[in-house]
């Protein structure tokens, strides 16, 4: 029993350490037939072109045949990226069983790994609106809910960053790879308790970020022995910036930098591959990195003395971008370990948005009715999305037809400011839905015909995923508006 736990635990190492940095672009999205909110993000067949599905097959190919030790692989559809080990049991289990769904919330019914209280939940609203207040959720809030790329994500950056090893997250525009990288140094320079996950090989840095205090699990108390610092790097970010910005946060002795009060400090350094190159097509932002990550010391611009540096770990965001001057060299990313972060696919921001309007419509102590109108209100928003991103194309003319995820959270914003007093059923939830989108939506639209069709895409939406037949007509012609009282 226990060689066949070592094995998993080797072919789960392997997985991650040479699959992690591989892209994952064309992998289908995989809808979980016991949840409509499922955030998973893997395909239903074992193919495809991207790094990550061919990875997979040649995993299943090596481990598949039988040796001295031999490997149960998953005999699922899912890829091997799906899995970890849960050494409670000592088998492989789902990714997805550790992040929170949106209809176990609205439902009452908890999953199986999770005890979830009322009282529990509100305190976990609380902390996600910390900054902005019980009933306004900003834009970057909705992003700590977890979902399926950010554990995984923020707990190998936790495992790595806590041992001292250099960690790069390489994502496309809008995957969140920044977001994901504070959350996982939150984690790292807390002081308070953390859950202490001993069943698993999560250990104590499971990455659900925002959402520990709705698991019921053994509190440890933990002194961090991290603190942090963010340097954005722009296009035109000098050298001696960031090394005037590193300097800045390490203190002076004598020939040598160290960190604050015996600790270590983490250095994220974003979007490392913006700073432009010089005429030999070299960025001196990158050079100063890797001398500084080679040597362990960098030169004083003033003196020219030699000048060691110590209890610093280097973390990175990089954009992928189509543009080949943008893309960093295999010299420099030898120094990190990457991980690929796919873009938000339809089912993520489905399950993002989902969590939030659930937690927040129980929060505020809605009637039940409306808080079961949650799945619906994310569906047929999400349904006028993709069609308004379809339909409304940007043009010289029309350079503001613009829509994304910003769009959404806006609807959903708006949707926040309302109470119990005034939304009293489903209809004027849906009246309230429908006043948001006609703000968000409907105002950026220049012609009558192009308004007709939102309006058509409207009563689409409110007509497929809330089961409610209102003419297109009548929603452009009766006005329907919610204001302060």
């Amino acid at each position: 029993q226990l060689m066949n736990v070592i094995s998993r635990l080797f072919l789960f190492s392997f997985v991650w350490s040479f699959g992690g940095p591989l892209d994952c672009f064309d992998m289908d999205e995989f809808q979980s037939q016991d949840s409509r909110y499922s955030v998973t993000d893997e395909p239903a067949f074992r193919g495809g072109a991207s790094g990550r599905a061919k990875f997979d097959q040649f995993v299943y190919r090596v481990f598949s045949i039988q040796g001295p030790f031999p490997i149960d692989l998953p005999l699922t559809t899912r890829p091997i990226f799906s899995y970890y080990v849960d050494l409670d049991t000592g088998k492989f289990t789902l990714w997805e069983s550790l992040v929170l769904k949106g209809e176990k919330i609205v439902t009452g019914v908890p999953d199986s790994s999770y005890s979830i209280s009322t009282k529990k939940m509100e305190a976990v609203f609380h902390h996600v609106s910390r900054e902005t207040g019980p009933s306004e959720v900003a834009f970057q809030d909705f992003y700590v809910i977890p979902t399926l790329d950010s554990v995984r994500t923020t707990f190998f950056t936790c495992l790595l960053g806590s041992k001292g090893y250099s960690v790069l997250l390489a994502g496309q525009h809008a995957s969140g790879v920044s977001l994901f990288m504070r959350s996982a140094l939150d984690l790292l320079v807390k002081s308070e308790d953390r859950d202490n996950y001993v069943s698993t090989i999560l250990g104590g840095k499971l990455g659900t970020n925002e959402f520990e205090n709705i698991f019921t699990h053994t509190k440890k108390e933990i002194e961090s022995n991290f603190y942090k610092s963010e340097v954005k790097l722009f296009f035109d970010t000098s050298a001696s910036m960031v090394q005037q910005q590193i300097e800045s946060q390490l203190l002076k002795r004598r020939n040598k930098l160290i960190g604050r009060n015996g600790k270590k400090l983490l250095l994220f350094l974003d979007d490392l591959n913006a700073p432009m190159c010089d005429q030999f097509d070299v960025s001196p932002c990158m050079e100063l990195i890797s001398s500084l990550m080679d040597t362990d010391g960098l030169y004083d611009r003033k003196s020219g003395q030699w000048r060691w540096i110590y209890d610093i770990t280097t973390m990175g965001t990089y954009r992928l971008t189509p543009n080949s001057s943008k893309q960093l060299t295999g010299k420099f990313l030898r120094r990190f370990n990457t991980f690929h972060t796919p873009s938000l696919k339809e089912t993520t921001i489905k399950h993002i948005f989902g969590v939030a309007i659930s937690l927040f419509l129980i929060h505020a102590q809605f009637q039940r009715e409306i808080i079961l109108m949650a799945d619906k209100i994310v569906s047929a928003l999400m349904y006028l999305y993709k069609s308004s991103c379809e339909k409304f194309k940007p043009s010289s003319h029309r350079p503001h037809y613009v829509f994304n995820i910003r769009d959404l959270a806006q609807i959903f914003t708006g949707m926040q400011q309302c109470t119990p007093e005034f939304v009293k059923n489903s209809d004027d939830l849906i009246n309230l839905f429908t006043h948001e989108c006609n703000r968000v939506i409907h105002d950026r639209l220049v012609e009558e015909d192009e308004k007709r069709d939102y309006f058509e895409m409207l009563h689409n939406a409110l007509r497929i995923h809330c089961k409610l037949v209102i003419s297109p007509s009548m929603l452009q012609n009766e006005q329907i508006l919610f204001g302060d009282s």
